[in-house]
């Protein structure tokens, strides 16, 4: 939700405001009022609200020299001017000062939704907008600079910076407005529905600790990842993708927590080694109890998602050398973290998967699929993943329920879709994002939630591989 303060020197005046408008209903919530406009300053400042609605007619302040204050400050407030008919005149130099919006007294309920709705699709677009060029930025995907970033590294020069990234319970759960997080700077965006990424200024070392020691105290908390720490400003795409890997630890743990970015591959490598003896030597029946010892290693050593995406790049690379021909029935093919996860309920998943590949590498299991033709089966499947591709589907479980086995459906995919089952779902959902980003005023993120991506920055990768360019631009050139 928008956060709101309300301010008017009228103590029965914040009752009517509170009061008129159905705020949660339309996608905000009222983290304040006062009366004083030099009170305002100091809440907009600490809490810095999404939106502010104030009387125009204020004693030391009104709302014109209160909108140019908080612009001085340079907070990223939006105003909502509230004036009598008499102040009419006011109000318009108030939107000439930057202020959003204007209603007039006495107000009338049945226009305080309109007018909610209007701000809250407007925000929804700026945040977008905002998010989308930033993420550009810290992954390193786009040429231009940040005004916003340019603006964090030179109000902090010094100390210890990292990347942290926070799954939550609470769409709405936002590590920034957090006390007692002295001596921390944080920049942050939203990035998915539950999902939000920070860089992080801190004075020094010693403060780290109390960094975990207040994430573990938020119970809305899924899980959060934090990268390795540099002592300069500089390469904050690679300290984003450590804090990402980190976060997604609970892929092979399920359990919540507050993960540390760890690079720990070369554990691994006596286990491959034992699993690249075994398929060169054509023992599959050793395999079972190798995955079993792989999957003990990733908990007693406490493994993470850095090195499942080793692992699992290892284990196409030896298939690949072995068995170059059944790559494509397998379905085997190098994966990113994010690619993985899409993927993959879990590492458990992902070890079951690799165990069926190895069984159907046993004597007499590989089935020539030269002569098969699609059956009623395949066909249902491909009905249900049209009508259902916005929900989390993967292709072991709708291989069970539509009784084909996975490795078959992975060659129909290729054979007679002319895509991959993961290559399939994305096209599905990028034709359905182009046409609700020319059709509907939703946010690219709303777009994104609709269509199946919780996380706007990987669908905006997606969408890109598939469109030639990013959803903004497409928005752009598509609508007059």
């Amino acid at each position: 939700m928008y956060r709101v303060l309300i301010v008017d020197d009228e103590p029965w005046a914040l009752v009517v405001i509170r009061k008129i408008f159905n705020w949660e209903e339309n996608g905000f919530e009222v983290i304040g009022e006062t009366t004083s406009s030099k009170k305002a300053i100091d809440i907009i400042s600490s809490e810095h609200p999404d939106v502010v609605f104030t009387d125009i007619r204020m004693p030391n302040f009104d709302g014109i020299e209160l909108i140019k204050i908080i612009r001085q400050k340079k907070i990223d407030t939006e105003f909502i001017i509230i004036s009598g008919f008499a102040e009419f005149s006011y109000a318009l130099e108030a939107i000439h000062n930057g202020a959003l919006d204007y209603c007039l007294k006495p107000m009338d309920p049945s226009k305080t939704d309109e007018l909610l709705k209007k701000i809250y699709v407007y925000l929804e677009n700026k945040r977008s907008l905002q998010n989308n060029e930033l993420m550009e930025v810290i992954k390193g995907t786009s040429g231009r600079k940040s005004a916003v970033i340019d603006d964090f590294l030179h109000k902090y020069t010094q100390g210890v910076w990292f990347s942290m990234v926070v799954y939550s319970e609470n769409e709405n759960d936002n590590v920034k407005n957090s006390k007692g997080l002295e001596g921390y700077h944080l920049l942050g965006i939203k990035v998915g529905v539950n999902k939000y990424q920070y860089i992080v200024n801190m004075e020094d070392n010693a403060a780290s600790d109390k960094m975990e020691e207040e994430l573990f105290k938020k119970p809305d908390i899924i899980s959060a990842g934090i990268s390795t720490r540099v002592e300069k400003a500089e390469d904050f795409q690679k300290l984003v993708k450590e804090a990402d890997i980190a976060a997604l630890k609970t892929f092979v743990s399920g359990e919540k927590g507050v993960f540390f970015y760890t690079n720990n591959i070369q554990i691994l490598k006596p286990v491959l080694n034992k699993i690249s003896n075994a398929v060169t030597n054509r023992k599959f029946e050793l395999l079972q109890g190798i995955l079993e010892e792989l999957q003990e290693l990733f908990v007693v050593q406490g493994l993470g998602m850095s090195e499942v995406i080793y692992f699992w790049n290892q284990i196409v690379s030896i298939m690949d050398n072995k068995f170059e021909d059944k790559s494509t029935y397998f379905n085997l093919e190098f994966l990113n973290y994010s690619e993985l996860c899409t993927r993959f309920k879990d590492f458990k998943s992902l070890c079951g998967y690799l165990q069926e590949v190895f069984n159907e590498l046993g004597p007499d299991k590989v089935m020539s699929l030269c002569d098969q033709e699609i059956n009623a089966s395949f066909i249902k499947m491909v009905e249900y993943i049209k009508a259902n591709f916005s929900q989390e589907l993967y292709l072991k479980e709708l291989a069970v329920k539509f009784y084909i086995n996975q490795f078959y459906c992975c060659e129909l995919f290729k054979k007679f879709i002319g895509k991959t089952f993961s290559e399939f779902i994305a096209s599905l959902r990028t034709e359905k994002a182009c046409e609700l980003m020319v059709t509907t005023d939703l946010s690219i993120e709303r777009v994104a939630e609709i269509v199946g991506y919780n996380d706007y920055y990987y669908f905006n990768k997606v969408f890109k591989k598939y469109c030639g360019m990013p959803p903004a631009k497409y928005r752009k050139n598509h609508t007059k």
